[in-house]
């Protein structure tokens, strides 16, 4: 009896001596390079960023720092909400960066994580779930990815990124959005962006609204922009389609074949609403034998003064292809 007695005693130190561990630990902040961190979790030990406080734009964040010499995984930056406060603190907010590496270790990147820097790309790492409110707005990234372990992604986002024209999804299915990420001052349909998923997700991007909602003028697997006229990767994975026209003369050649991604393609369709303008006219179009269908208003012009078909076997025409 008293041996279990004692057992029991020991039993309820260990207990309190942990809980008293948990209560020293988490929550406690320490500085580690310009970089305070916030511990999150002790089993297994993990922090959060809360503020950077040096002056270098160039950052790479580490995927373990250590203090008091115990070894803390690096999975947040900021915090994870997309409700701001008063006495909340955007982690690098307004600090010029205009490099950042991001470990693959980082699982949220939180509110405000890299608000209103300099920033013109940013390798987002497969470890990254959730993208909160403001996370990349106000930078000035050309191009993005957005990987597929991505669940997330939260309002104004990528806010005000006006120089970015092409967004690449690697999640099928879509991630969770709301449809201000990718928002300008002046509306979503400010900017014209083009959008690049996995082929046999793009039925699902457009039935989310990523297309009619978040400003994305086509949702493609691959796409490229030849003597202005803009082919993609919609119908089939192994053939293009003519999507758009983003100021073509007027006088157009369609190539038999386009180069997408390192790969040739060849030209098989014209889309529906390739040209659509009740102000300009095509004075020549030549059409080459690869194309096999014209879409609906794919010509939706005020005149076509000539169209130069160059196959004995014309393509299938929507009935409204010319009106």
């Amino acid at each position: 009896m008293k041996k279990q007695l004692k057992l029991t005693m020991s039993a309820v130190v260990m207990v309190l001596v942990s809980l008293t561990t948990y209560g020293q630990n988490v929550g406690k902040q320490f500085t580690v390079d310009d970089i305070r961190y916030k511990i999150t979790a002790i089993a297994p030990p993990e922090v959060m960023i809360v503020v950077y406080e040096g002056t270098a734009t160039e950052v790479e964040i580490p995927e373990t720092v250590d203090d008091n010499g115990k070894t803390y995984t690096v999975t947040a930056i900021g915090e994870n909400t997309d409700t701001f406060h008063g006495g909340l603190i955007r982690p690098f907010f307004e600090k010029g960066l205009t490099h950042v590496k991001i470990p693959n270790t980082v699982t949220i990147i939180g509110l405000g994580a890299f608000n209103t820097n300099n920033l013109t790309e940013v390798d987002i790492p497969n470890s990254v779930t959730h993208i909160r409110r403001w996370g990349f707005s106000g930078n000035f990234l050309k191009e993005l990815t957005i990987p597929a372990n991505v669940e997330y992604i939260g309002p104004q986002a990528f806010f005000g990124l006006k120089n970015i024209p092409i967004v690449r999804s690697e999640r099928n299915p879509p991630p969770e959005i709301d449809e201000t990420a990718f928002d300008t001052p002046s509306g979503p349909h400010f900017r014209k962006m083009d959008l690049v998923v996995p082929f046999i997700a793009i039925q699902a991007y457009e039935d989310a609204g990523w297309k009619e909602d978040f400003g994305f003028v086509s949702i493609t697997s691959g796409v490229t922009t030849v003597d202005k006229v803009k082919y993609g990767l919609v119908d089939s994975p192994g053939a293009a389609t003519l999507i758009a026209d983003v100021g073509v003369p007027f006088h157009l050649i369609i190539p038999s074949e386009v180069d997408i991604g390192g790969n040739s393609y060849p030209v098989t369709a014209i889309g529906d609403g390739a040209f659509v303008s009740t102000e300009r006219a095509l004075l020549t179009v030549i059409i080459p034998e690869s194309v096999k269908s014209i879409g609906e208003k794919a010509f939706y012009v005020r005149r076509i003064n000539h169209i130069i078909m160059l196959s004995d076997d014309p393509p299938a025409l929507d009935a409204d292809a010319f009106e």
